[in-house]
């Protein structure tokens, strides 16, 4: 399924207000990808994920169905 896919049947079931998720920090591709469909970031939290020994922040992201 493809993330247009999912936002549809997120939508489609009329019983989701919003959806959320996180997207480390870094990751710019991924947080433009989620913005291009309507996600905005309401937040941070700072040394949420530990890759091969590395702290990362990651940004909290919301949409609004």
């Amino acid at each position: 399924m493809t993330l247009r896919g999912a936002l549809q049947f997120a939508t489609s079931t009329q019983t989701l207000r919003h959806l959320t998720l996180r997207v480390a920090t870094v990751n710019a591709s991924a947080k433009a990808l989620y913005e291009s469909v309507g996600f905005r970031c309401y937040g941070a939290e700072p040394e949420s994920l530990m890759v091969d020994g590395e702290y990362y922040d990651e940004d909290l992201m919301i949409r609004v169905l």
